[in-house]
């Protein structure tokens, strides 16, 4: 989720005050030929706002839901939806929506993010002395990691000279991780004769968009400047809110076989034990730290020692923990009536908390709900984080009375449970808010 301030056009002074308006983008994949995005307005007064949406050309787009207002002390908070085709926003890259309100009119851009773009990380891997003495033969390997985008070509080059015999590339991998990254490999096979010769070099060429050219050269003597790959994957949100467990995983990505030891240290420097376990064609030695030294911002550092390796390669992680704990606000919205819809979307909303791990579930009538609810990434807005989670409905299931809750998951929600619950029924369609505390329910009405 991309959330930034719109620009605010007029100020009027007295009892009315101008609503923030944030637009939304949504980070999930195009359902059905559409795009949905939405505008929040929150902390104005009174409750008389009105959403407007048009495209970059002026065209007014009629598409659009705007749900129930929220009150939050004495000022609202509003969210609208509008839907427009792939094709529509492909082509502009850009809608504004317009909250108007006897105070003014708020007018927030949402523009298309770009596309993702980042430069490999290359490394030529070298023949074994196993290899040429008992196959006569010389295979070199060319890993290019974490690039994007995909479009990408190797070339080989043996004294400086391109050469095309004895290649095998592989197609590219997506990587798994926040962002859409790739990796690609190609190797290049040389029989005993070609490669013993004292004057030969071989170089790979990765060309790629971001980086047109980057190149590894390997000549006799000389050993690559980094085998491996390391990588340190702070713990799952699912972990620490369920399970109660913090684990810390130290990923090593390419030359394996020349990994002599992985040791994960403490800041004081005591060596700790971790399990090791293959994910594929990485190797990932898995750290559980107590919950005092995660809370605390204890730094941990992943050294490998490689064969290949002059140095030991060290990745140190230290959990951001500079700010004051703060519970999250949290808000479940309604779905509008729409009686002609066979699906309605209830939203939950949970902002201005600290530190930024959360996790959101929801429940219908007490039961896990484990699918088809999506959730955004957390968006920094000064030192705190906001989330914002959508659960899409059958009308027949909402209209059947059945209770929906939304829990939202926080360290400094409450001490002994960390949780906070809203729950909304079609009955009442106003929010109740769980207070869980010694295992004791109190509800009240929001």
């Amino acid at each position: 989720m991309i959330v930034s301030t719109g620009t605010q056009v007029t100020v009027d002074s007295g009892e009315q005050t101008l609503p923030t308006v944030f637009p939304l983008l949504g980070c999930g994949p195009v359902t059905g030929g559409y795009v949905t995005v939405g505008c929040m307005a929150t902390g104005f007064m009174p409750d008389m706002l009105t959403f407007t949406w048009a495209s970059k050309a002026g065209a007014v787009v009629s598409d659009i839901i705007q749900y129930p207002s929220v009150k939050s002390g004495s000022k609202y908070t509003v969210i609208s939806q509008a839907k427009v085709t792939a094709a529509d926003w492909g082509a502009d890259k850009s809608l504004q929506c317009t909250a108007e309100h006897p105070a003014g009119k708020v007018e927030a851009p949402l523009v298309m993010p770009p596309k993702h773009e980042q430069p490999a990380h290359v490394y030529l891997m070298t023949p074994s002395p196993e290899e040429q003495k008992n196959n006569k033969t010389a295979t070199f390997a060319c890993f290019a990691s974490k690039f994007a985008p995909r479009k990408h070509s190797f070339t080989w080059l043996r004294n400086d000279k391109e050469i095309s015999e004895g290649v095998t590339t592989l197609p590219e991998v997506k990587q798994n991780g926040e962002k859409e990254v790739y990796s690609a490999t190609s190797f290049l096979h040389l029989n005993d004769s070609q490669w013993r010769d004292a004057e030969t070099s071989v170089s790979c060429e990765f060309k790629h968009k971001f980086a047109v050219k980057k190149t590894a050269v390997y000549s006799q003597g000389c050993l690559p400047d980094n085998p491996v790959i390391v990588t340190i994957i702070p713990p799952s949100n699912e972990d620490l809110f369920l399970n109660s467990r913090v684990t810390l995983s130290c990923k090593i990505t390419g030359d394996l076989s020349g990994i002599e030891s992985v040791v994960w240290k403490k800041e004081d420097n005591t060596e700790l034990v971790s399990t090791h376990e293959v994910e594929g064609n990485s190797d990932v030695y898995k750290l559980q730290i107590s919950n005092e030294d995660w809370a605390n911002g204890t730094m941990f550092t992943c050294t490998v020692q490689h064969s290949d390796s002059a140095i030991p390669i060290k990745k140190h992680y230290r959990r951001e923990n500079g700010g004051k704990q703060q519970p999250p606000s949290v808000f479940i919205l309604a779905p509008a009536e729409q009686p002609s819809k066979h699906m309605v979307t209830l939203t939950c909303y949970a902002k201005e908390f600290y530190p930024k791990e959360v996790l959101i579930s929801w429940l219908a009538d007490d039961e896990p709900v484990t699918t088809d609810f999506q959730t955004t990434e957390v968006v920094k807005t000064g030192n705190t984080y906001s989330v914002y989670s959508e659960f899409p409905i059958t009308a027949g299931d909402w209209e059947s009375g059945i209770v929906y809750s939304c829990v939202v998951h926080h360290e400094a929600a409450n001490k002994l449970m960390r949780t906070i619950v809203r729950t909304i029924d079609s009955q009442s369609k106003k929010p109740t808010t769980v207070s869980l505390n010694l295992g004791l329910n109190q509800d009240c009405k929001v």
